[in-house]
């Protein structure tokens, strides 16, 4: 049961992770609060990338 759990908030870890790198790219091109500074939009793209990339790998681990 735990594990289920588990594999449950992972897959909702990874389909929020893909609908805020959505969001990040709307906001690129300026439909969604469009931001100057590009520093810190870097820094969020390259942290939502290794969110998803985490999240997979422990889904992918995780196969029972």
């Amino acid at each position: 049961m735990k594990s289920k759990i588990i594999k449950i908030a992972l897959y909702i870890q990874l389909i929020l992770s893909v609908i805020l790198l959505l969001l990040l790219i709307l906001s690129d091109f300026g439909l969604i609060l469009p931001s100057d500074n590009y520093f810190a939009r870097t820094l969020l793209h390259f942290s939502t990338i290794l969110l998803i990339f985490s999240a997979a790998i422990q889904l992918r681990t995780r196969k029972e």
